[in-house]
């Protein structure tokens, strides 16, 4: 019912042109204006139709283009399956049809499911598809915003290129064996297929991620919507080195921050020589979101770079949302290329394992280059990392929560090329340990010139350095996959703060998406027992601002050396192919888990709760479904054929 009332008050927002300053954006945008680009003093974007006579009286010369924003691409939606456009049926055909025709490297994935329960599909394209490797990880997806068709033909463009030249033309071959590539055309089915901006939930899901998420775009919480879960569990489960999101409206190629223009990313100059690169192929203007377009608070590439160091380019793929038929191959043929050239320059820098000593087990830890921007993470599973740099010469740190810092020195990347820095980290005993990421906050002020490095402030142990957060703000650290905090006797977790008399609340959970549960609040350094919330261990750390308290660290204590690892204690599961018809599989693990039937159409056909071990299906008719299981910090879901004989 709530969604009901929030969907009949928004209504269809039209597309209008506004002859106007840059000076004068704010201003738009304070009046409800949702800015897609600006070229030549006309600022093109959407707005409610009824306050179209707010920006009149306000002395703003207004042009409407098109009452309802849609019938901007209504043209697309009345011919037979979109015409030149792939349908959504069609594109995952394509998807599928690539895997079928190249099983070598070539994987169609499906990665959840919308509201309306069409299939999130991807396609993994490596050379061993099947397999997890440690080589650097590429991620490009389109229509986030569903009426902005044109970022799917691109993307499919690319799984084309990556399929079709393989063995032929040795680049695309090396990019194939030595890395792997997501490529994941429709991000938001629902939206694609009723030519909407918005999801079924009318929420703009480009403001719906959570790293500097500001409540705009409809969004009701970070990460409320399951397509915005899809996308950041496909980064949480494959550390990207690049990611890229296509859009259109507009021709640019945009990079983080998009929440602020007072700042720029440390890593900022690095960006700009990649888009240097890709613009080569695709000429449009580059430039950081905030100061060439607009502020966007809870948008993607602001998360994919906060959260993990991903370098995550926006591109802004066309002034029309559905370029003419005539554009697409044009458009599609000078990105393939952009993203080529993007995915063999980004590998430049330093790569390498980060391992256990004594066990040579691969360890989550944070690479730091001393001065030198943003911190990356190793993949959990194989322990891998990468790091894009320049020729120079750097100083690089590993850090696992549980193990002794370790640093190398005069660190040598050469001219268009990569260096390999490999470390193995000793475990130390009873180490107080601190966070590890931030996937969320809301600091609510204004950044200034010594908050270049953010949220990193508040990571790790106390070392002077915070982030001071404004009244009503929030900050959500991650204590690391392999060290949540565990209830002991006495407190568990240690607030670190530099200020005084600002108070603050702590919340804790064990799921992203779990509930937060409050421990207490303080105005000063000080520590907290997580036994209030319930739970036995909590990953989660949420410090809300009720003053403007300045944060340090949140600080724990391993017991004795590294905490078994998280992953040990996760469910899995494994489909058992057999000739029947019924879907059978066996799960592994301590946990319950949630198992789902949908149909191709997704339709739920069964879903219930089960424990480890085998299980059957009730009996189905043949046909493609979709089995999803779910646990803590766990979801897979696999693709079923049923043959009844």
């Amino acid at each position: 019912m709530v969604w009901l009332l929030i969907i009949l008050s928004i209504g269809p927002k039209s597309l209008i042109e506004v002859n106007t300053d840059r000076v004068y954006l704010p201003i738009l945008i304070e009046h409800g204006f949702e800015l897609d680009g600006y070229t030549d003093g006309i600022a093109k974007g959407l707005i409610d139709y009824d306050k179209i006579d707010d920006l009149i009286a306000s002395g703003f010369k207004v042009k409407l283009l098109y009452k309802d924003y849609r019938d901007a691409t209504r043209w697309v939606l009345e011919l037979e399956d979109f015409g030149y456009y792939h349908s959504y049926t069609e594109m995952c055909a394509a998807l599928e049809s690539l895997a079928r025709d190249y099983p070598s490297i070539a994987r169609m994935e499906t990665l959840g499911f919308s509201v309306q329960n069409r299939a999130i599909v991807a396609l993994k394209v490596t050379d061993n598809p099947g397999v997890e490797e440690p080589e650097p990880t590429f991620i490009f997806d389109g229509d986030i915003h569903g009426n902005e068709i044109i970022g799917g033909e691109v993307v499919l463009a690319q799984a084309k290129k990556l399929c079709y030249d393989y063995g032929s033309d040795t680049l695309i071959t090396r990019l194939v064996d030595e890395g792997e590539t997501w490529l994941v055309p429709i991000l938001n089915p629902d939206g694609m297929v009723a030519g909407s901006r918005y999801n079924a939930n009318w929420v703009d899901l480009n403001r719906d991620f959570g790293y500097q998420w500001g409540a705009t775009g409809n969004s009701p919480s970070p990460f409320s919507q399951p397509e915005t879960k899809v996308r950041r569990d496909l980064l949480l489960n494959n550390y990207s080195l690049n990611s890229v999101t296509f859009h259109s409206g507009t021709k640019l190629y945009i990079y983080p921050w998009g929440f602020t223009g007072r700042i720029a990313t440390p890593d900022s100059a690095r960006m700009a020589y990649i888009a240097q690169r890709y613009v080569q192929f695709f000429p449009v203007p580059y430039g950081q979101i905030a100061r060439i377009l607009y502020s966007v608070y809870g948008g993607s590439t602001d998360f994919f770079y906060g959260c993990f160091g991903d370098l995550a380019p926006a591109v802004e793929l066309s002034n029309y949302y559905a370029p003419p038929p005539s554009q697409i191959d044009t458009i599609c043929n000078m990105n393939v290329r952009g993203m080529v050239e993007l995915m063999r320059v980004s590998q430049f820098g330093i790569r390498g394992i980060v391992t256990d000593s004594l066990t040579g087990d691969p360890l989550p830890a944070r690479i730091e280059v001393l001065g030198e921007g943003w911190q990356v993470y190793t993949d959990p599973l194989v322990g891998d990392y990468y790091r894009f740099l320049l020729q120079g010469t750097y100083t690089v740190t590993a850090r696992a929560n549980g193990y002794y810092d370790k640093t190398v020195t005069n660190v040598a990347v050469p001219n268009n090329g990569y260096k390999v820095v490999n470390f193995e980290l000793v475990p130390e005993d009873g180490q107080i340990y601190g966070g590890y990421a931030v996937p969320s906050c809301r600091t609510r002020r204004t950044p200034t010139n010594q908050d270049i490095y953010f949220t990193l402030k508040c990571l790790g142990k106390r070392d002077g350095k915070s982030l001071t957060l404004g009244s009503g703000g929030w900050i959500i650290i991650d204590m690391g996959p392999n060290s949540p905090i565990k209830d002991r006797l006495g407190d568990d977790l240690t607030v670190v703060v530099t200020s005084s008399g600002q108070t603050y609340q702590v919340e804790v959970a064990d799921s992203l998406d779990g509930t937060f549960l409050s421990i207490g609040t303080g105005n000063t350094t000080q520590g907290f027992d997580i036994q209030p919330s319930g739970l036995t261990q909590a990953r989660y750390v949420r410090i809300k601002a009720l003053g403007t308290p300045s944060i340090d660290a949140v600080e724990s204590q391993m017991p004795s050396g590294v905490s078994e690892p998280e992953a040990i204690h996760k469910p899995s599961f494994t489909l058992i192919r057999n000739p029947s018809d019924r879907i059978r599989f066996m799960v592994n693990g301590i946990d319950r888990v949630k198992m789902h039937i949908f149909s191709c159409d997704g339709r739920l056909i069964e879903s219930k709760e089960v424990r480890a071990g085998p299980y059957r299906s009730d009996p189905l008719p043949s046909g493609v479904y979709f089995l999803k299981i779910e646990g803590k910090n766990f979801s897979k879901v696999e693709k079923c054929l049923i043959i009844r004989r």
